[in-house]
Protein backbone atom coordinates (compact mmCIF):
# COMPACT_ATOMS: atom_id res chain seq x y z
CA UNK A 1 0.00 0.00 0.00
CA UNK A 2 1.36 3.33 -0.93
CA UNK A 3 0.51 6.86 0.21
CA UNK A 4 -1.07 8.18 3.51
CA UNK A 5 -4.15 9.71 2.61
CA UNK A 6 -7.62 8.47 3.78
CA UNK A 7 -7.93 6.13 0.47
CA UNK A 8 -4.34 4.32 -0.75
CA UNK A 9 -2.78 3.34 -3.91
CA UNK A 10 -2.95 -0.40 -4.26
CA UNK A 11 -0.16 -1.83 -6.56
CA UNK A 12 -1.43 -4.94 -7.64
CA UNK A 13 1.04 -7.69 -9.48
CA UNK A 14 0.18 -8.65 -12.88
CA UNK A 15 -0.02 -12.46 -14.71
CA UNK A 16 3.19 -11.50 -16.37
CA UNK A 17 4.78 -10.40 -13.25
CA UNK A 18 4.40 -6.79 -14.29
CA UNK A 19 3.73 -4.45 -11.22
CA UNK A 20 0.56 -2.30 -11.88
CA UNK A 21 -0.16 0.95 -9.14
CA UNK A 22 -3.97 1.54 -9.22
CA UNK A 23 -5.71 4.17 -7.70
CA UNK A 24 -9.50 3.25 -5.86
CA UNK A 25 -12.07 5.65 -6.40
CA UNK A 26 -13.36 7.74 -3.57
CA UNK A 27 -16.53 6.76 -2.08
CA UNK A 28 -19.62 8.42 -1.95
CA UNK A 29 -22.00 8.62 0.65
CA UNK A 30 -25.21 6.79 0.34
CA UNK A 31 -27.98 9.12 -1.40
CA UNK A 32 -25.57 12.70 -1.91
CA UNK A 33 -25.36 13.97 -5.60
CA UNK A 34 -23.23 16.59 -6.09
CA UNK A 35 -24.80 19.06 -8.53
CA UNK A 36 -23.18 20.45 -11.14
CA UNK A 37 -23.34 24.22 -11.70
CA UNK A 38 -25.93 24.22 -14.32
CA UNK A 39 -27.80 22.31 -12.07
CA UNK A 40 -27.68 24.46 -9.46
CA UNK A 41 -28.26 27.63 -11.52
CA UNK A 42 -31.32 25.82 -12.72
CA UNK A 43 -32.87 25.39 -9.21
CA UNK A 44 -32.44 28.49 -7.77
CA UNK A 45 -34.54 29.57 -10.63
CA UNK A 46 -37.48 27.96 -9.64
CA UNK A 47 -38.85 30.40 -7.67
CA UNK A 48 -38.21 33.54 -10.33
CA UNK A 49 -40.22 30.79 -12.95
CA UNK A 50 -43.05 30.35 -10.36
CA UNK A 51 -43.28 33.97 -9.51
CA UNK A 52 -43.28 34.81 -13.72
CA UNK A 53 -46.16 32.22 -13.59
CA UNK A 54 -48.06 33.08 -10.99
CA UNK A 55 -47.93 37.08 -12.86
CA UNK A 56 -49.13 35.59 -16.24
CA UNK A 57 -52.09 33.49 -14.23
CA UNK A 58 -52.89 36.62 -12.35
CA UNK A 59 -52.88 38.93 -15.82
CA UNK A 60 -55.49 36.01 -17.12
CA UNK A 61 -57.89 36.32 -14.44
CA UNK A 62 -57.99 39.84 -14.26
CA UNK A 63 -59.87 41.31 -17.59
CA UNK A 64 -62.47 38.52 -16.93
CA UNK A 65 -62.99 39.79 -13.83
CA UNK A 66 -63.49 43.30 -15.21
CA UNK A 67 -65.39 42.30 -17.90
CA UNK A 68 -67.79 41.27 -15.12
CA UNK A 69 -67.93 44.58 -13.50
CA UNK A 70 -70.40 45.86 -15.82
CA UNK A 71 -73.34 43.51 -14.63
CA UNK A 72 -76.09 45.01 -12.37
CA UNK A 73 -77.86 42.59 -10.11
CA UNK A 74 -81.39 43.37 -9.75
CA UNK A 75 -83.94 42.00 -7.02
CA UNK A 76 -87.15 41.03 -8.32
CA UNK A 77 -89.42 40.24 -5.34
CA UNK A 78 -93.14 38.81 -5.49
CA UNK A 79 -95.89 41.23 -4.58
CA UNK A 80 -96.37 41.68 -0.85
CA UNK A 81 -92.61 41.55 -0.15
CA UNK A 82 -90.69 44.68 0.93
CA UNK A 83 -87.13 45.02 1.63
CA UNK A 84 -85.94 47.30 4.29
CA UNK A 85 -83.55 47.33 7.64
CA UNK A 86 -80.44 46.15 5.86
CA UNK A 87 -82.05 44.18 3.09
CA UNK A 88 -84.43 42.16 5.30
CA UNK A 89 -87.32 40.75 3.95
CA UNK A 90 -90.43 42.18 5.02
CA UNK A 91 -93.58 40.12 3.94
CA UNK A 92 -97.38 39.44 4.55
CA UNK A 93 -99.44 41.38 6.32
CA UNK A 94 -98.73 43.05 10.04
CA UNK A 95 -99.46 40.36 12.54
CA UNK A 96 -98.79 40.37 16.45
CA UNK A 97 -99.31 37.50 18.31
CA UNK A 98 -98.81 37.22 22.19
CA UNK A 99 -97.74 33.86 24.35
CA UNK A 100 -95.60 33.41 26.94
CA UNK A 101 -92.60 31.29 27.94
CA UNK A 102 -92.35 28.24 30.05
CA UNK A 103 -88.88 27.82 30.79
CA UNK A 104 -87.25 27.27 27.08
CA UNK A 105 -91.03 26.69 25.33
CA UNK A 106 -93.44 28.88 23.74
CA UNK A 107 -96.70 29.17 24.40
CA UNK A 108 -99.38 31.31 22.51
CA UNK A 109 -101.96 32.75 24.61
CA UNK A 110 -105.23 31.00 24.20
CA UNK A 111 -108.43 30.41 26.30
CA UNK A 112 -108.16 30.76 29.73
CA UNK A 113 -104.34 31.36 29.67
CA UNK A 114 -101.99 32.33 33.14
CA UNK A 115 -100.02 35.13 32.79
CA UNK A 116 -97.67 35.31 35.69
CA UNK A 117 -96.57 37.83 37.83
CA UNK A 118 -93.06 37.89 39.32
CA UNK A 119 -91.73 40.06 41.99
CA UNK A 120 -88.15 41.73 40.68
CA UNK A 121 -85.04 41.16 42.18
CA UNK A 122 -84.64 45.23 42.22
CA UNK A 123 -88.20 45.81 43.51
CA UNK A 124 -91.89 46.07 42.03
CA UNK A 125 -93.83 43.72 40.29
CA UNK A 126 -94.04 42.33 36.54
CA UNK A 127 -95.24 40.43 34.04
CA UNK A 128 -92.97 39.01 30.66
CA UNK A 129 -95.25 38.36 28.07
CA UNK A 130 -93.87 37.14 24.31
CA UNK A 131 -94.41 38.99 21.17
CA UNK A 132 -94.19 37.75 18.07
CA UNK A 133 -94.95 39.52 15.17
CA UNK A 134 -95.04 39.27 11.24
CA UNK A 135 -95.22 41.91 8.00
CA UNK A 136 -93.27 44.56 10.32
CA UNK A 137 -89.75 45.38 10.89
CA UNK A 138 -87.62 43.97 13.42
CA UNK A 139 -87.31 47.00 15.24
CA UNK A 140 -90.34 48.57 16.40
CA UNK A 141 -92.36 50.34 19.21
CA UNK A 142 -94.53 48.02 21.15
CA UNK A 143 -97.25 49.86 23.48
CA UNK A 144 -98.90 47.01 26.18
CA UNK A 145 -101.73 47.80 28.32
CA UNK A 146 -102.81 45.19 31.05
CA UNK A 147 -106.40 46.21 32.64
CA UNK A 148 -108.28 44.26 35.30
CA UNK A 149 -111.51 42.96 33.99
CA UNK A 150 -113.20 43.30 37.56
CA UNK A 151 -113.10 46.91 37.64
CA UNK A 152 -111.71 47.80 34.69
CA UNK A 153 -108.50 49.25 36.46
CA UNK A 154 -105.18 49.98 34.27
CA UNK A 155 -102.95 47.97 36.41
CA UNK A 156 -99.78 47.81 34.40
CA UNK A 157 -98.73 49.91 30.97
CA UNK A 158 -95.29 49.96 28.91
CA UNK A 159 -94.03 51.65 25.53
CA UNK A 160 -90.63 51.39 24.35
CA UNK A 161 -88.96 51.38 20.90
CA UNK A 162 -87.54 46.80 20.89
CA UNK A 163 -85.37 45.04 18.62
CA UNK A 164 -87.44 41.74 17.88
CA UNK A 165 -85.04 38.38 16.89
CA UNK A 166 -85.93 35.90 14.35
CA UNK A 167 -87.17 32.34 15.34
CA UNK A 168 -86.76 29.27 13.70
CA UNK A 169 -90.57 29.89 11.97
CA UNK A 170 -89.37 32.69 10.31
CA UNK A 171 -91.02 34.71 12.72
CA UNK A 172 -89.41 37.86 15.19
CA UNK A 173 -90.08 38.15 18.95
CA UNK A 174 -89.44 39.87 22.00
CA UNK A 175 -89.00 36.77 24.51
CA UNK A 176 -89.33 39.05 27.53
CA UNK A 177 -91.05 41.95 27.42
CA UNK A 178 -91.44 43.59 30.69
CA UNK A 179 -94.71 45.58 32.03
CA UNK A 180 -94.49 46.77 35.76
CA UNK A 181 -97.62 45.91 37.21
CA UNK A 182 -99.43 48.77 40.07
CA UNK A 183 -102.47 49.65 41.22
CA UNK A 184 -103.64 53.02 39.48
CA UNK A 185 -106.59 53.47 41.95
CA UNK A 186 -105.55 55.45 44.76
CA UNK A 187 -108.15 53.67 47.07
CA UNK A 188 -106.07 50.65 46.09
CA UNK A 189 -102.10 49.29 46.98
CA UNK A 190 -99.33 49.03 47.04
CA UNK A 191 -99.47 45.59 47.25
CA UNK A 192 -101.29 43.87 44.32
CA UNK A 193 -101.51 40.13 45.85
CA UNK A 194 -105.65 40.59 45.05
CA UNK A 195 -104.95 41.09 41.30
CA UNK A 196 -104.31 37.16 41.73
CA UNK A 197 -106.11 34.83 40.16
CA UNK A 198 -107.94 37.58 38.47
CA UNK A 199 -108.99 38.13 34.94
CA UNK A 200 -107.41 40.90 32.65
CA UNK A 201 -107.12 42.40 29.34
CA UNK A 202 -103.77 42.13 27.60
CA UNK A 203 -103.13 44.33 24.52
CA UNK A 204 -100.20 45.09 22.69
CA UNK A 205 -99.89 47.69 19.75
CA UNK A 206 -96.52 47.09 17.19
CA UNK A 207 -95.49 49.34 14.87
CA UNK A 208 -92.45 50.40 12.73
CA UNK A 209 -91.33 53.67 10.87
CA UNK A 210 -93.17 52.71 7.92
CA UNK A 211 -96.33 52.95 9.61
CA UNK A 212 -97.00 49.10 9.52
CA UNK A 213 -98.90 48.43 12.25
CA UNK A 214 -100.97 45.76 14.24
CA UNK A 215 -102.25 44.80 17.56
CA UNK A 216 -102.90 41.70 19.71
CA UNK A 217 -105.52 41.12 22.50
CA UNK A 218 -105.44 38.49 25.15
CA UNK A 219 -107.85 37.53 28.22
CA UNK A 220 -105.58 36.07 30.75
CA UNK A 221 -105.37 35.17 34.44
CA UNK A 222 -102.90 36.66 36.71
CA UNK A 223 -101.39 34.16 38.62
CA UNK A 224 -98.18 34.61 41.44
CA UNK A 225 -95.29 33.62 39.34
Amino acid sequence: MLGSGAIDDVLLVGDGGESILKTPRRPQPIGTVEPSNDRIKRMTNIPERLGLATRLAVLGVLPLAASGCGLDTVFVDPPGVERGHGGLLIEGDPYVELGIYHEQLYEPFGAEAECPIVFGLQGGTWTHPAIRIQGIAPQAVVDCSLTAIVDDELVGTAKALSQFFITPDGLFEVQSYPVPIVHTDPEKGPGIEDLFNQNAVLKCTVSDDEDRQSEAVATVKLIEG
